[in-house]
């Protein structure tokens, strides 16, 4: 019993925190915050301080080889994964039913299409219709649209944009443009931040404040509010 007991004392135990980008860091774990940051002291006394949401998985080593498995992915496991948004191809569709524009009220639609890299990353292409009842004004922009998702709960931060040219219609041309109605249509820009409130793995709802921008001559700013649904 002495002896097992001097072994004991004298093996060394480590964490092993492996990370996304294939890094490794051993040490004694002294803090670990599900969703917040993790802290290791390494062998020579510095305390390294890293977010848990790179971790992907935490092994013990030993000095003698025996090392055992601890733990694999537990912060993710705290979170239901209908939080999440699945990996593949992903589709939004859009409203804004209160856009003020420059010259009144609009009422805009959009459908954006492409894929999910993971939970956070989304890359894809889409096209919309804004209109202006006020003067009967139509723009049809088609745009790349990127949109990153931050955090896990049930309420979930987002942000994204949009570039692309819009078509527009002659009534458009006479409110907006008038002096030129050569030019066709105008680039499309459009920046928005907002909340994602997700229903299960495949389906989340989104509201995104944002600001909507055609140039053309002179320049159409829009503010709105969008509502929108992805699937």
């Amino acid at each position: 019993m002495l002896l097992m007991l001097c072994f004991a004392t004298i093996t060394y135990a480590r964490e092993v925190v492996t990370f996304k980008d294939g890094s490794v860091v051993k040490g004694k774990i002294s803090e670990f915050v599900p969703g917040g940051n993790i802290s290791i002291i390494t062998e020579d006394g510095n305390t390294l301080v890293f977010s848990t949401m790179d971790i992907v998985k935490i092994d013990t080593d030993r000095e003698n080889g025996d090392g055992e498995y601890l733990l694999l992915s537990s912060y993710y496991d705290m979170y239901p994964k209908k939080n999440l948004a699945k990996k593949g191809y992903r589709g939004f569709a859009t409203v804004d039913p209160v856009a003020l524009t420059s010259y009144g009220y609009s009422l805009g639609l959009y459908t954006t299409h492409g894929y999910q890299f993971d939970h956070n990353i989304f890359l894809g292409g889409g096209i919309g219709i804004l209109y202006t009842w006020r003067d009967s004004g139509l723009a049809i922009p088609i745009y790349l649209e990127c949109k990153n998702n931050v955090g896990r709960g049930f309420f979930q931060f987002t942000w994204g944009g949009r570039l692309g040219y819009a078509i527009i219609n002659d009534d458009y041309k006479d409110r907006y443009i008038a002096s030129s109605r050569s030019i066709d249509g105008s680039i499309y820009l459009n920046g928005y931040v907002g909340c994602r409130i997700p229903i299960s793995e495949q389906f989340a709802i989104n509201i995104t404040p944002q600001v909507e921008v055609y140039i053309g001559e002179p320049i159409n700013l829009n503010l709105g509010v969008g509502l929108g649904f992805e699937f």
